[in-house]
């Protein structure tokens, strides 16, 4: 990286990412425009595409800043940011899961596909975070380091066809990342000067703590924010997803059971799968497949804080 008065440049042409066999890999361009909005230091879209042959083109953002704050999720962005400010969103959520892209050390991808609701058109995103170091006019700097692997499957049941094709693309950078990120600066840094790197090491992991720390707060008073404009039937229903789990049973039939002690009322068992549904998506309950003799069965949980005293802290503190 060059530090230029109109901003930081890269060296697109230096390998940033592996050659993976099969696929060719090209730079496609640098998003200045998105840079300015995220207040990322660069964002650089990459591509890996299979020449002659009818296989869609795997599309790699990197984007790069000084910290994961200006990172976003794709579903936050898409899906909770404007339920939050009382809009609706613009897609219709398919799949949100995590996917293991390595043991040992532990990373984590993040697989979320959806579709469009004014074009139908389907997207599948598998996306991570990691930390690397990048030299500067000579100097070295740790930046926070999003990658985004996208593709766009033709129809919504290409999309365990699209997981299959970006798994092992992730895998091949993430494998490929790891020896820079993690031998190279930190060998050298720990042979001159380890007795200050252990301090440094402590300070920036107590800095860790108490960001995830932030950032948990900040989920929970997003969702205080949204649980406030909700209506009446939808505070019901969380409540209800909430007493089913203090009963043990928080499953369709128990918070069932529950909403229609707290409005009285008979409750359509379809109408109510819907709703659940719905409130997943905002991200004001989380599903979980668990087993009960034997048999799957999916059991739903409140992702309200449950603490009074939090509660009414974050709607004070709105």
């Amino acid at each position: 990286m060059v530090q230029t008065p109109s901003g930081p440049r890269i060296d697109a042409s230096a390998a940033m990412l592996p050659n993976i066999p099969g696929q060719t890999l090209n730079y496609v361009y640098r998003d200045s425009s998105f840079e300015q909005e995220s207040g990322d230091d660069m964002a650089l879209v990459y591509a890996y595409s299979q020449p002659n042959t009818t296989a869609s083109t795997t599309w790699v953002a990197i984007q790069i800043s000084a910290s994961v704050s200006s990172e976003h999720r794709w579903e936050t962005c898409l899906i909770n940011f404007p339920l939050a400010e009382g809009n609706p969103s613009s897609v219709n959520q398919i799949d949100l899961r995590d996917i293991q892209l390595q043991a040992n050390p532990p990373m984590t991808a993040r697989y979320f596909s959806f579709q469009y609701k004014n074009t139908n058109q389907t997207q599948a995103v598998l996306y991570w975070y990691e930390t690397a170091r990048f030299s500067t006019n000579t100097t070295s700097q740790s930046k926070s380091v999003m990658i985004s692997l996208v593709t766009y499957p033709s129809t919504t049941e290409n999309i365990t066809a699209a997981e299959n094709t970006l798994l092992p693309i992730a895998q091949a950078i993430n494998n490929y990342w790891q020896p820079i990120q993690t031998w190279t600066v930190v060998a050298l840094a720990l042979s001159e000067n380890g007795s200050a790197l252990s301090v440094a090491a402590i300070v920036v992991f107590v800095a860790i703590i108490l960001y995830a720390v932030f950032y948990d707060w900040k989920e929970k008073k997003l969702l205080v924010n949204l649980y406030g404009k909700l209506s009446e039937q939808n505070k019901n229903l969380v409540k209800a997803v909430l007493n089913a789990q203090k009963q043990g049973n928080p499953t369709n039939a128990g918070i069932l059971t529950e909403l229609q002690k707290l409005t009285g009322d008979k409750i359509d068992q379809t109408l109510l799968t819907e709703k659940l549904a719905e409130a997943e998506t905002a991200g004001l309950i989380a599903k979980t497949l668990d087993s009960k003799e034997d048999m799957p069965v999916f059991h739903w949980k409140s992702q309200m804080p449950r603490h009074p005293s939090l509660l009414n802290w974050l709607k004070i503190n709105h």
